[in-house]
């Protein structure tokens, strides 16, 4: 009986999501821009052949003091 672990730590770079807003604000008169970004980190185990458990960090980035972090995990079936 042969054992394999497999355990995959995946980072990918591509076209970036962002988000830009622009705003107005009529109490002071003052004009804003908003802007925010995504990174992303993931990994895998594979439990067995066709079991696999995977976790996936998010980064929000923001210009401003809302920076986000967000933890996603999973069971998934490879066939």
């Amino acid at each position: 009986m042969r054992v394999t672990v497999l355990l995959i730590m995946l980072m990918c770079a591509g076209v970036p999501a962002l988000a830009v807003d622009r705003y107005h604000d009529l109490l002071n008169g003052k004009h804003s821009h908003l802007t925010a970004g995504i990174f992303s980190l993931t990994g895998s185990y594979r439990l067995q052949p066709h079991w696999a458990i995977r976790t996936t960090w998010n980064r929000i980035i923001t210009n401003y003091n809302m920076d986000t972090d967000v933890i996603l995990g999973g069971i998934g079936y490879r066939f």
